[in-house]
């Protein structure tokens, strides 16, 4: 390749936005995917804008193309569990409770794909927690989370669904800090007609995170029988007090605990003295009482309402508490699907279009600054100097 030449053009005194010739991905003829926000035990989840409404959405991409490494029924299990659930996501409508919109399937060359499109949220719990001083929130932000946990978990109790696996990773909060309980992967659904909330205990917790476990499930013994509702809310108290303090109530000063280890410094004595929680009694009381190990004494979602910390009014959170994106500290979480946009409707606005060999070719030559796919700078530069600051200061 001649210096200064790309694709039998002359880029040595003008300069252009070079793009990689990648057709932008849209789903279902609705669906313009963006760029991946997490990852999962059953998928990945991107981020896509639905070109009817102009909402921001999520979507959880699934494989479920039967796998050589498991068995058949394996394989049905899993394609079971992901369906079970995006089909309960989809009948549930509760602002506390993440939404699923729409559940289709495709067929992409070999791969069996499921596309779980559910409401777009920009952070986990445990994302702005972690992302805080100290890794705890401020008390009033605490208390404002906390209802609304309760909200989603007495709704759900109300229609009969025990979630099992409520942690602070398993709750996303919306860039208007809206709480929503999310990955049901685990969850129980009990008759309608039952005469209380009972489960039976041991194999149903395999998997679990055993630190938001109670002791009654933590005993693993067989054909035990817990109370699914109880087992929600102790979860709840872990995440509570978690969230307050930035630390777990019941660890001990070592470097790893097993389940055994945890069970038994549950069943000794009271949670871990904090300084937040001496200058907060109220709360101290409420969480004194959700983690009671008895489960029978445990209080109920009621008696959690009827707690006077908790009827205390919410105050507003602030949107700042939200952590930025990446590491050139994206606050505002900007829509990844802006480049495709831009690709999909202005695809010949001020660039050069090139095969993959002689993009890569150039980019090994280190000719111009790396751009990602589907990434373009604005098309306003123009000079090659100012193309390369603006690049480095933009990315």
């Amino acid at each position: 390749m001649d210096d200064g030449l790309i694709g039998g053009k002359d880029l040595s005194n003008e300069v252009y936005q070079v793009r990689r010739n990648d057709d932008p991905s849209i789903l279902n003829g609705q669906y313009i995917k963006g760029e991946q926000l997490g990852s999962g035990t059953f998928g990945n989840v991107f981020e896509l804008l639905d070109m009817n409404t102009l909402q921001r959405k999520a979507v959880k991409v699934v494989d479920v193309t039967p796998r050589r490494s498991i068995n058949s029924d394996e394989n049905e299990a899993r394609h079971s569990m992901m369906m079970t659930e995006a089909k309960l996501l989809q009948r549930i409508t509760h602002i506390n409770i993440l939404k699923v919109e729409r559940v289709f399937q495709q067929q992409e060359f070999d791969r069996k794909i499921i596309y779980v499109v559910m409401d777009y949220c920009p952070v986990t719990l445990e994302e702005i927690r972690k992302a805080a001083p100290a890794q705890m929130l401020p008390i009033h932000v605490v208390h404002n989370l906390f209802q609304q946990l309760i909200e989603g978990l007495d709704f759900l109790h109300s229609i009969r669904v025990v979630h099992k696996d409520i942690k602070p990773d398993n709750m996303l909060v919306t860039t208007c800090f809206t709480l929503k309980i999310a990955d049901f992967g685990s969850f129980e659904q009990l008759d309608t007609f039952a005469e209380n909330d009972l489960i039976m205990g041991s194999v149903l917790f395999e998997g679990l995170s055993y630190f938001f476990l109670p002791p009654e499930a933590l005993l693993k013994i067989e054909r035990t029988q817990l109370h699914g509702f109880r087992l929600d809310i102790w979860a709840a108290g872990i995440t509570l007090y978690i969230i307050s303090t930035g630390m777990a109530p019941f660890l001990e000063e070592t470097p790893s605990l097993t389940m055994d280890g945890l069970c038994s410094r549950i069943m000794a004595g009271p949670i871990n003295d904090h300084p937040i929680l001496d200058a907060n009694p109220g709360l101290y009381n409420l969480l004194v009482r959700i983690l009671d190990v008895d489960q029978e004494n445990r209080l109920t979602i009621h008696d959690i309402k009827c707690d006077n910390w908790f009827k205390i009014e919410s105050t507003k959170v602030p949107v700042g508490l939200i952590p930025s994106r990446g590491p050139l500290g994206d606050r505002y979480r900007s829509m990844t699907v802006t480049p495709v946009l831009h690709q999909l409707y202005n695809p010949d606005e001020g660039t050069v279009s090139v095969t993959d060999a002689d993009y890569e070719a150039f980019m090994t030559a280190k000719k111009i600054p790396f751009i990602r796919g589907n990434r373009s700078p604005s098309p306003s530069l123009k000079r090659k100097g100012s193309f390369i600051r603006n690049f480095r200061r933009l990315f």
